[in-house]
């Protein structure tokens, strides 16, 4: 693990927010993913992302989770993935160097998500899809990328493909499974228990394990079983509460204040990377880097 970002998780760092609820706001179609923005209004991308680092944000994500060729392709965009993930990069990698201007110091996360295809049942396989987060945590760390952080994945044994992918690029790697399935939500959609991933990624080698899209009742229970079994630095990305149906919108029923209170008490639980996912504004960041500065 780079010297800098292993120091740097020691004294615990603030993630962003999601992007897509600020990219709709401006006008991006409900038809399209947030990649999509990378091409047509990069502008709106760097404007959102540059929110995030106003807020306090210490480490942030390239706008590229959905950006492989695989995901890409159910939107006809599979021919584009080099254009999406190099833009993304660069409007990342511009809002931390902007920061840096004013003396603060931001860490560009490459974002990588599942392919979106299923191996159980032929319709990939192993070596392709290899092969294709091999390629885009290329674009990735070439354009600018410190750190590869593999997002969202569902399931741990391609997580555990897109690990081994992304080894020879020498990078630091995040991987993060989504648990929000069994009788407690402690488990991947693939049935697979929290500890076994821990300690299977692990093995495998990633340098932080983590938990994404994760619900504010489970994320610390999922902090405390990944720090014990996992034996590694944890990221944690949790939603701003729950989401509630008003005047016909979805909306999250966690204030700015609580989030960065549950921020403190995650970073005390033992989480290195605390970020904020559905529902999460700049204001929530700030409360959280507030919050967990004291701690």
């Amino acid at each position: 693990m780079a010297r800098d970002f292993a120091s740097r998780l020691s004294a615990g760092l603030i993630g962003d927010g999601p992007l897509l609820a600020g990219l709709r706001a401006l006008g991006l179609d409900e038809g399209l993913p947030a990649e999509a923005a990378n091409l047509d209004h990069p502008e709106w991308v760097a404007a959102v992302t540059r929110e995030f680092v106003a807020a306090g944000a210490e480490i942030i994500c390239t706008n590229t989770a959905a950006g492989n060729r695989l995901a890409l392709e159910r939107w006809g965009l599979f021919d584009r993935a080099e254009e999406i993930n190099r833009t993304g990069v660069a409007v990342a990698r511009g809002a931390a160097d902007s920061a840096s201007d004013s003396g603060a110091s931001v860490i560009v996360a490459g974002q990588i998500g599942p392919s979106g295809k299923l191996m159980g049942v032929g319709e990939i396989g192993e070596e392709e899809l290899a092969g294709t987060f091999a390629e885009q945590a290329g674009w990735l760390v070439r354009g600018g990328a410190e750190v590869i952080l593999l997002a969202r994945f569902l399931d741990l044994s391609e997580l555990l493909i897109a690990l081994r992918a992304c080894q020879p690029l020498k990078r630091p790697i995040i991987g993060a499974l989504v648990f929000d399935s069994g009788a407690d939500r402690l488990e991947t959609a693939a049935g697979q228990p929290a500890a076994e991933c821990a300690a299977r990624l692990l093995a495998a080698g990633a340098d932080v394990i983590g938990c994404d899209y994760t619900s504010p009742d489970t994320a610390l229970t999922l902090v405390a079983i990944l720090s014990e079994h996992g034996k590694q630095p944890v990221f944690v990305r949790s939603h701003a509460g729950m989401p509630e149906l008003e005047a016909g919108q979805v909306v999250y029923s966690e204030d700015a204040r609580a989030f960065g209170e549950r921020a403190a008490a995650l970073r005390l639980a033992g989480a290195a990377i605390v970020a904020g996912s559905s529902g999460t504004t700049p204001g929530h960041i700030h409360a959280a880097r507030q919050k967990v500065s004291g701690v």
